[in-house]
């Protein structure tokens, strides 16, 4: 008849892990440097290359009914022949601008020809998803 509460009391025990978070020290960021130096060493020994030969021949003419000067550099690295072209406007022209224009056409064909295969080397060797030929 008369209302009567009831009390429940229950204990929970809780597991909590604290960590602490410090600053890296003198000593230990001086360790980090040296460890990554020496992997940097040991990479830059593992990298190996192969002493090339390079021989070429650059050509330069006018292009007259375009009105350019054109220019073709043709050059044989490790007995494999490359060809690098470029062209500036004859009426616009500095000496230097076919220079520098043939210099970054055969930077870029040289550079893909070769980086090419030691690349797709590394990346088959890291598991990459590149096959080599």
């Amino acid at each position: 008849m008369f209302f009567r509460p009831v009390h429940v009391h229950r204990t929970e025990s809780v597991t909590q892990h604290i960590t602490e978070k410090r600053a890296p020290t003198d000593e230990s960021v001086k360790l980090l440097r040296e460890m990554e130096q020496k992997a940097r060493e040991e990479v830059l020994k593992s990298m190996q290359i192969p002493s090339t030969t390079v021989s070429g021949v650059v050509h330069s003419m006018r292009d007259l009914m375009r009105g350019q000067m054109l220019a073709k550099a043709l050059v044989k690295i490790n007995g494999k022949h490359l060809e690098a072209d470029a062209a500036v406007d004859e009426w616009e022209v500095k000496p230097h601008q076919l220079a520098g224009a043939l210099r970054d056409a055969l930077a870029k064909v040289i550079a893909t020809e070769v980086l090419t295969e030691p690349f797709m080397e590394m990346l088959a060797r890291d598991g990459g998803p590149f096959k080599l030929k």
